[in-house]
Order: C-alpha cells, then structure tokens, then sequence
C-alpha cells in the first residue's frame, strides 16, 4: 500500500525481495511449518500473530500484492492443537479469556490488512474490476442456503445465519484473491505446490497424532481414537485428497517427474495412515485416472521414464502397504466383497452411511422445496462430532444440500457446477484440468463425508476456483509477454488483438512483467 505513495520504494532491494518471498513457493513451505508447529507443539497464539504480520500487515503495506494471505487461508484449519480443543477439554485454550481476546485482534489486524488493501488498489485504479464468472452461482447457492428450511418451524435466525457462513467459506476466498491478486504474474505451478504443501501438512500431523507426541510433550492422555485438533481421520484424509493433482501437474511440466512421483507414493501411503476408507477409496481411484492422464500427455521418451517410474510406484506399494498395514487388503477386498452383497452389511462397513442417507432422503420429501435447514440432522441418526453451532451432517453433498435446502438449494447448487465445468471448458488447458482434477477429487471424496460442508476444507475450496477461472488470463499474459518482447513497438491494443485477449479482473502496466529474465 505504501509503494502507491512512496514510488521509490519498488526499486528497493529489500521490498523487492520481499514481494518476491511472500509471492514464492518457500513461502508457501514456510507457513506449512508453522501450520505444523501449532497443531504438534500447541502454540496457536503464538503462530496466529506470526501470520497476521507476515501475511496481512506487512504485505498489505510493502508488497505489490497478497499473494502471502493464500497459504494461511488454505490451512490455518489445520492449525489447532488436539490439546486445545474446546470440543474435547474442558479447559482449553480456546477458554482462555485472555486468548480469546488475543485472537480478536489477530482476526482485526487480517481483516484491516485485507480491507484496507483492497480499497487502495480500487482508489488508485490499480485494475480494472469486473465480477467473477462464477458471481452469479455463488448468490444464487447463497439465497437458498440462507432460506434453507423455509415455511418449517425450525426455520430461524441461527439456521439463517449458518447457511450464511456455509457459503462464505467456499465463496470469500473466490472473490477475495480475485481482487487481491495481481494475476498476470502468478506462477502457474503455484497451485500444485499449495495443494502438494497442505497434503504434507495433514500426513505430518497424522504421523504426530499416530505416535501421540501431545503425550510425550505435555504428558496429555494417549490418543486412544484417531483426532488431531482439527479433525478425525477422514477430516485428515479429505484435505490430502486435494494434493494428487499437484504431484502429476509437476511431474507433467518438470524436466525430473520422478521426484513428485516419488512424493505421491508418501502421500497415497500417508492417506493409509488416516484410515479413512472415503479417502483412500477416492485418493487411489483419483490416482489411476491421474497416472492415465500423466501417460497420454506426455511424449514419447518421458512416457517411457513415466512408466518405469509408476512400476516402480506399484511395486512399492505392493510392498510397503501389507508391511504396515496388514488390514488393507482385507479390508478393500475381502471384506468389500462380503458388505456388497447386501444393504445392512454395507452400511456398517460404511459406519451406518446408508441408514443415514436414507434419513436424509426421507427427511427432504417431508419439505422438499426449502428443506428443513441445517440443524435438521440430529445427533441420534449421525455421528456425534457436532459442537452448539455447527450441527450434525448427512456426509453426502447432494443429500446434505437437498435434506437442508430442498430442490431449489439442489438446482441452485447443480447451476454452481455447470459455471465451474464451463469455466474449465473454455479453452482448457493442462494447468486447468489439474486444478479441475484437485477440486473433482475433493468433490468425490465429498460424496463420502461433509467435506464440502466444513468452513476449512471450502476456504481452499474458493481458492482453487479463482486459480481455475483466472488460469486462462495467466497464460494469455505469458504468450503477451514473449510477443511484447518480438514487437516492442507494437501497441498494446493490437497484441490484444492478436492474441485474442479480453482483459477480465485486471489490466497490463507493461509488457514484460516478472518474466522479463526468463524470456
């Protein structure tokens, strides 16, 4: 913000190195850490201040855009220790007046930061602002969100209001970065490197939980049930579901893909780790059709490396999975077999989904255009993570949306997918279907559990949406770049012209941008 009244300020070496960090991968890998270091060693606050001022406050007023507030939205969820959660201890620190009162000002200082940010870049025309493509889905799932359970006597203000919430966390990091992002020099392979970082974080925090380091730290209780801070194990294995995308896009466009290769295998072991049988049911079936991709994509000589790499990925596996997980087999195939064969046995080995579903089904006919709102699902028929405000859920997007809002919540959200495949269909590229694949994949695993539903997974949600819609403008400023580069007397007018470029959400100041040395 100050560089619009400072100008000398940009030439800077130390501003230019920091725009540069904060808009960087290691960036990225930096706020893992300390994503990881709250929820293992339980120091929240301390880490809540680091990112309010590492990613709004001083990016808001040296860096050329905030780029720095994407990893904590993406996993600040995964932030919160086992040993301070209130929904477990009674005397947390999420109890703590004095805490509470410190997480006030952090939310403040975000909020000013991102605010304030905002409002200058506006003043001072800084872009040109259109609304997102995906505007009109976003208001339309939102009015039947809020009128969810209309015409129904449970149909009140706290039901109103968490339908509110429930579209602003899949909706507030869409329109946010839209604004607060200087596009036309966002990396492509941010993305991949986001998504890969959040896998990391929730295997490492798996592994931690595992081996109960809150025990041997602070002495707390041993971790009979698998539950993180945040979380139980499908929670963990819905956020490594977004990552798989990542490893391929990079083992796609990098010239060694048998590194991101060699790190899926970590990861698709690590979802084995969460037990979640959601999970791991849609981060392998996600992986086949990812390695079908990578093999169809790629040239002849680095299909050939991509398929030693993958035989190499299944002998592994082979090995490693019945090492240390000895159940796994069993309970993919032998016992797959056995629960198909009728209903009752598939819903318990789906810990009573179809019973569930069918409550929810019932419960929708009973009011099925508005629904009967968010707190209809009681605690007796779901599972009994719920805390006072966020209520029990069907743990199926489609029968939590029409149980909750009815057919007019279930066509609104239907419109919302149409603009997401239509936003993909337009000239799609790699970049774009990989970011497709990393929402569909969390999408599919949705249909299993209430991802889609929880405040934590959609931020990153929202912010994968604005990186599909705004991928098509990234590579229009790339190939204007090398053009401006040929021609650096030609207006800027006719390389639109040329390359068929219609500004959306942003203008050019100059021809070259950050990739100036590469071209």
């Amino acid at each position: 913000m100050l560089l619009y009244f400072i100008p000398k300020l940009k030439d800077n070496p130390f501003i230019k190195f920091l725009s540069k960090f904060t808009s960087s991968i290691w960036f990225i890998f930096f706020i893992g850490v300390l994503i990881v270091c709250s929820e293992v060693f339980a120091i929240e606050i301390y880490v809540y201040y680091s990112i309010a001022i590492l990613c709004g406050l001083i990016p808001c007023l040296l860096c050329n855009d905030m780029t720095s507030a994407i990893p904590p939205f993406a996993m600040g969820y995964m932030s919160f220790s086992r040993i301070n959660n209130n929904t477990l201890i009674e005397k947390s620190l999420f109890a703590n007046p004095t805490f509470i009162n410190n997480f006030i000002v952090v939310v403040i200082i975000c909020a000013l930061s991102l605010i304030s940010r905002l409002i200058v870049d506006i003043i001072f025309r800084k872009r040109v602002y259109q609304f997102p493509r995906q505007t009109l889905g976003f208001v339309i799932l939102g009015i039947f969100y809020i009128l969810g359970g209309l015409f129904t006597p449970d149909f009140n203000g706290k039901t109103a209001f968490f339908g509110l919430v429930q579209i602003l966390s899949i909706g507030i990091t869409y329109f946010l970065f839209f604004y607060l992002i200087d596009w036309r020099n966002h990396k492509k392979d941010y993305f991949a490197y986001l998504v890969i970082t959040v896998g990391f974080v929730a295997i490492i925090e798996t592994i931690c939980t595992k081996f109960n380091v809150s025990e041997l730290i602070y002495g707390y209780e041993k971790n009979e049930n698998f539950f993180t801070g945040w979380g139980v194990s499908n929670n963990v294995g819905g956020q490594i579901t977004f990552s798989l995308a990542g490893f391929i896009y990079l083992a796609i466009t990098k010239k060694q893909p048998w590194i991101p290769l060699l790190l899926m295998i970590i990861t698709l072991f690590g979802v084995c780790l969460t037990e979640s049988r959601g999970a791991m049911i849609t981060c392998f079936a996600a992986s086949i059709v990812l390695f079908i991709v990578l093999l169809i994509v790629t040239k002849k000589m680095q299909r050939i490396k991509n398929i030693c790499a993958l035989g190499g990925i299944a002998i592994t596996l082979g090995i490693l999975i019945p090492v240390f997980y000895n159940d796994f087999f069993h309970i993919f195939f032998d016992r797959l077999i056995e629960t198909i064969k009728n209903s009752e046995d598939l819903n318990e080995f789906s810990t009573n989904r179809i019973l569930l579903y069918k409550e929810g089904i019932r419960l929708g006919l009973t009011h099925p255009l508005f629904g009967n709102g968010w707190y209809a699902c009681k605690g007796e028929i779901s599972f009994n993570f719920a805390t006072g405000f966020f209520p029990p859920r069907w743990h199926n997007t489609f029968i939590q949306i029409f149980a909750s809002c009815g057919i007019f919540g279930l066509l609104a959200y239907l419109f919302h997918r149409f603009e997401f495949y239509f936003t993909f269909f337009k000239k799609p590229t790699i970049h774009k279907a990989m970011i497709c694949c990393s929402i569909g994949a969390f999408l599919c695993a949705s249909l299993f559990d209430c991802f889609f539903s929880n405040v934590g997974p959609g931020l990153l949600y929202g912010i994968l949406l604005v990186m599909l819609e705004m991928s098509y403008y990234t590579e229009l400023s790339t190939k204007k770049q090398i053009l401006a580069y040929n021609n650096k007397h030609a207006p800027i007018a006719q390389l639109d012209r040329v390359l068929g470029f219609e500004p959306r959400g942003y203008g050019f100041e100059s021809y070259l941008g950050r990739h100036k040395d590469k071209l």
